[in-house]
């Protein structure tokens, strides 16, 4: 018996909270959907002798959208409401008249959150959201007392179609500001992957190509970005190598490392692929692997200069107004050359993943 009470508890909790959702969503009429019809509007037979009593929201909603087969976008929505749920016509005045009174007041409170929004959003703004709500709201509470006045509480039809005239008029000039922007203004990424190196010239006789893992973040702005290089890597000697006064006979195991610094330019930068030039200073480190618990084996470090592109493959991203996500797969190649004893030119080639966060402007 308990157990069965415990489930009919849940059940009627559960009809409960989807007759809540339901009764939300149903009570609100949007002024997008069109002019009021007496169907939208709910009725009794008042004590006092009002036309109406209602109840508008002022809304900002997000929807979730996909403009592409890669990115899903959450678009902000603004809307206003006639909120059903708490508000009343009077059923003794359903003439004309009074359905273009309350079409007039879902009229004033479309333009005021117009405006609103209008201020909120423009770059000379200085107040806060909720100075702005209290403004406004307090704008088109006083303007509609006004029309109550000089329509008589919409008795007078002439008076309602003047008033309904000039909000008409003001809304045309009035629309909705930009939120959903696109332009990136920041970027934070990092990218983790596989590279491979490969020597040219007499260096390639002595070192063989390494292989190994790749590490790098970028920090941008529009489309200029700074990045940090780590790559290491491990090969084999070709040849026997004198350096510093030790020998790096052949065979031995060697790791082959960058570190450094990169200045990048995204000359593309779409909804699907990125293309980054770049070029940078960077440290090259050669070091034999320790063997046996011997002394530390010399390591050879030169500056190298580099130069190179990237190219990103943006497989999922996700937007909103203000920030975004992009995961990519990218292929990533440069060639590096040093000016110390060796004077060798390499290239690097590496495939990785990258996230970047983004922040619009």
């Amino acid at each position: 018996m308990k157990m069965k009470r415990v489930f009919l508890l849940l059940s009627l909790a559960l009809i409960c909270l989807n007759l809540k959702g339901q009764t939300y969503e149903e009570s609100m009429r949007y002024w997008k959907d069109g002019p009021l019809v007496w169907e939208d509007l709910t009725f009794k037979s008042p004590r006092d002798f009002r036309t109406s009593d209602l109840r508008f929201r002022w809304l900002n909603n997000t929807e979730k959208t996909r403009p592409a087969w890669n990115t899903v976008k959450h678009v902000s929505v603004p809307s206003v409401a006639l909120d059903k749920s708490i508000s009343w016509h009077n059923q003794d005045r359903m003439y004309p008249c009074a359905l273009a009174y309350d079409q007039l007041l879902f009229d004033l409170n479309e333009l005021y959150f117009r405006k609103m929004l209008t201020e909120l959003y423009s770059k000379d703004n200085t107040r806060s959201g909720q100075a702005l709500y209290d403004f406004y709201t307090n704008q088109s509470q006083a303007r509609w007392a006004e029309i109550h006045d000089d329509t008589n509480d919409g008795l007078d039809s002439a008076m309602v179609a003047y008033h309904a005239k000039l909000v008409a008029e003001e809304l045309e000039r009035t629309s909705y500001p930009q939120l959903n922007k696109d332009k990136r203004r920041f970027l934070l990424g990092y990218n983790m992957g596989y590279g491979y190196n490969q020597f040219f010239g007499e260096a390639a006789d002595v070192f063989g190509p390494t292989h190994g893992l790749t590490f790098d973040m970028a920090f941008g702005y529009r489309r200029h970005e700074l990045g940090l290089l780590l790559t290491v890597g491990t090969g084999k000697m070709r040849q026997d190598f004198r350096y510093d006064g030790s020998l790096w006979p052949s065979g031995k195991a060697v790791n082959h490392g960058y570190v450094g610094f990169t200045y990048g330019f995204r000359v593309l930068d779409g909804t699907f692929f990125s293309l980054k030039p770049m070029v940078g200073v960077a440290g090259r480190t050669l070091v034999p692997t320790k063997e046996n618990n011997r002394e530390k084996e010399k390591t050879y470090d030169e500056t190298v200069v580099l130069a190179g592109a990237e190219f990103h493959f943006k497989f999922h991203r996700t937007l909103s107004a203000s920030e975004g996500l992009e995961n990519c797969l990218g292929i990533r190649a440069f060639v590096a050359r040093d000016f110390g004893l060796l004077r060798a030119t390499s290239l690097e080639i590496g495939l990785f993943y990258s996230g970047d966060l983004l922040e619009f402007k």
